[in-house]
């Protein structure tokens, strides 16, 4: 079972199938979006690529300077969703994980459960 599958089933087995992972919460939507970026790591495939480059020589005090000019548009399509995550995300995420840390420890010491944002009653 994938990860966000045993994060689907969260609620249920948890619950004695009483409640299910409310799906439309934002904790939930965030939850998604961090194993999303964890497959993103996890199973991240290299591909080849052909690529244009020329080599540059610029004259110094020193003599000439020689480098490699690469393509830019190559840099910035080798870059993974990952790479462009801003603080308030990882705030986001941080939030998310401490909520269902919180939900899980209140489901399995204070019995009973109670509807919340994370987990709905299952019809």
């Amino acid at each position: 079972m994938s990860l966000g599958g045993k994060l689907d089933n969260l609620g249920w087995l948890l619950t004695d199938n009483e409640f299910i992972m409310n799906n439309e919460s934002k904790i939930y939507q965030c939850l998604r979006n961090i194993i999303k970026y964890r497959n993103e790591i996890m199973h991240l495939k290299a591909y080849f690529k052909e690529v244009e480059w020329e080599i540059s020589e610029e004259e110094t005090e020193d003599g000439i300077e020689k480098g490699v000019i690469w393509d830019e548009e190559f840099f910035d399509s080798i870059k993974r969703s990952v790479d462009q995550i801003t603080a308030d995300e990882y705030d986001k995420f941080y939030r998310a994980v401490s909520e269902l840390e919180i939900t899980i420890v209140n489901i399995t010491s204070k019995p009973p459960v109670v509807e919340n944002d994370l987990f709905t009653k299952n019809v």
